[in-house]
């Protein structure tokens, strides 16, 4: 897996480029020298999918590179929100998904890892919503959250529906939830992030680790 924290630009009718320092990188260029690209690729980075220019994106050049699956940014995202994301996916590899092989007795796929991983950001931006406009106080917050991050880990199809009754319990009218939480998605650096290539063909297997599995039609 490679994961690149940092900035991303994508000027119309131009390649993308990521920044290192004072050096600007078109991925689309590394082609030329053929380098070795792992099968999982996260961009924390500003516009490394940008939903409004050309093809010539930073993840579909990981894409055309060789990567099986890449995470690419839609929309500009804010550096700090960035970083937390980036850690907070380090820590649910190196932590859940060892327990979730237990609790689920079966694999993981990547795909499964990542919409986990989105979703509880989403999550903690509605909380942090609610708590900042008073509707819920801080351990009210805490029980929402830790409650709702179960519904998600557990694969649970409708996880924010749980969470919005859960609210009802503690006082939240279920109109003002689901407003609130509409608003929160439109505002969540969870909606920038797009999920490209193939991630449901790599299986997270507890004996194995990553693995690549080829799915046959």
């Amino acid at each position: 897996m490679m994961i690149f924290d940092g900035h991303g630009s994508h000027q119309e009718g131009r390649p993308a480029m990521l920044q290192l320092l004072d050096e600007k990188i078109d991925v689309w260029r590394l082609q030329e020298i053929r380098p070795r690209i792992p099968p999982i690729v996260i961009l924390s980075a500003c516009d490394t999918h940008a939903a409004d220019r050309n093809h010539a994106s930073t993840a579909n050049g990981f894409l055309s590179a060789g990567a099986r699956s890449v995470l690419g940014t839609v929309f500009p995202i804010d550096a700090r929100d960035a970083a937390s994301f980036v850690a907070r996916l380090i820590y649910r590899v190196a932590e859940f998904v060892p327990v979730a092989h237990q609790l689920l007795n079966r694999s993981l796929t990547w795909m499964e890892i990542i919409g986990g991983m989105i979703r509880m950001q989403l999550l903690t931006d509605f909380c942090r919503r609610l708590e900042r406009k008073g509707m819920i106080d801080h351990e009210a917050y805490l029980a929402v959250h830790e409650s709702g991050n179960l519904y998600i880990n557990s694969v649970n199809d409708w996880p924010f529906e749980k969470v919005v009754s859960l609210l009802a319990e503690h006082g939240v009218d279920e109109k003002s939830a689901w407003r609130e939480l509409r608003t929160s998605t439109a505002n969540s650096t969870a909606i920038s992030y797009l999920h490209l290539g193939r991630p449901e063909t790599i299986i997270v297997h507890p004996d194995a680790g990553f693995r690549d599995e080829q799915i046959r039609a």
